[in-house]
């Protein structure tokens, strides 16, 4: 009778090895690809990444954030003041609507990746992690771009942490951990740069941000009158108490990286809360060492909370947003002062 030689390797597992070989070669092969391309070709998000690509000798100062930077922040104004103050700055917002931790951590992480030579100052808006997806939007680009393995834990790591149901948690983290695989699988990716290369197509007109830095103002328009009596109400509470909201741990964790990831580029962190009707982002308990420019107390900034400077109950208008340049510059010239 035959016996098997105990030293043959079984069929099972030879199979269950070469699929695992396969598995860490396709991961490994993907993950490498994927370093390689270009960034890819967001709408709106793409257009900013571009333009400091093109213009990184010019600018030393950059604003990062939402749509609360990207129409309340003049860089051209901001200039002009912290000049006139005897400070210096030339500055570039690359802000953008709806562009919340972690996306806005991840795109400054990739502005830095193009080394400004002059880099020195870079201004974080400080928002809450956002970590809800649209179905409608869960397998855009825009969606997709930024789930590498450190945003898409950090986005993990907020939900576990979050009060929501455990079946709750499980879907959102799913979904987020689903798009982390597609997006780094390099499904679709190949026919992206294909595109990009052999069919670049014809060149666009500028966006319109391109003649104020990056800057595109909300027009004066005013808060609807259904919405004003809301509006003032959550203004008057602010004024009488604003809770503290203390940061948790891998918020905490997340800002000083990127805190320390700025300081390595040659530039300066700043911590910017623009002005706002939640006192969830009144945060506390943020990596020392990082100066706090804070425009979310009403008590403090009453001129910012007039309604005649909004333009709905969470942006400021165009005169709204030159009174907020204009405070954010004369603290600035203040910090270059003291330094």
């Amino acid at each position: 009778m035959h016996r098997p030689d105990p030293h043959r390797p079984r069929p099972f597992a030879t199979g269950l090895l070469n699929a695992a070989c396969f598995s860490a070669a396709l991961v490994l092969t993907a993950f490498l690809v994927g370093r390689c391309l270009p960034f890819p070709r967001v709408p709106a998000i793409y257009p900013k990444y571009q333009y400091l690509a093109e213009n990184r000798e010019r600018f030393d100062t950059l604003f990062i954030g939402s749509s609360r930077v990207f129409h309340q922040i003049d860089p051209q104004q901001f200039d002009a003041e912290v000049a006139a103050l005897g400070g210096r700055s030339q500055s570039v917002n690359l802000a953008y609507d709806s562009v919340w931790p972690p996306e806005s951590f991840y795109f400054l992480r990739r502005l830095l990746d193009l080394r400004p030579p002059h880099l020195r100052w870079v201004f974080i808006e400080l928002m809450d992690i956002n970590v809800h997806l649209e179905e409608r939007n869960d397998r855009t680009l825009r969606t997709a771009y930024w789930h590498d393995w450190r945003h898409t834990w950090l986005a993990c790591r907020h939900i576990i942490a979050s009060p929501h149901t455990a079946r709750e948690k499980w879907r959102f983290a799913t979904e987020h951990a689903a798009i982390f695989v597609r997006w780094n699988a390099g499904l679709g990716r190949g026919e992206e740069l294909m595109r990009q290369t052999l069919l670049p197509g014809k060149p666009k007109r500028p966006p319109e941000w391109t003649a104020r830095a990056g800057f595109l103002p909300e027009n004066d328009r005013k808060i609807a009158p259904e919405e004003l009596p809301r509006y003032l109400e959550s203004v008057a509470f602010l004024r009488r108490e604003l809770p503290q909201y203390p940061v948790s741990a891998h918020y905490f964790e997340a800002l000083s990286g990127l805190a320390a990831e700025v300081r390595r580029a040659g530039a300066q962190p700043v911590f910017l809360i623009t002005p706002s009707l939640s006192w969830r982002e009144n945060f506390t308990g943020l990596p020392a060492g990082v100066p706090v420019f804070a425009f979310n107390d009403p008590a403090k900034y009453p001129t910012l909370y007039e309604p005649d400077r909004h333009f709905d109950t969470w942006h400021l208008n165009g005169k709204g947003a030159a009174e907020l340049t204009g405070f954010l510059a004369r603290q600035f010239a203040e910090l270059q002062r003291g330094m």
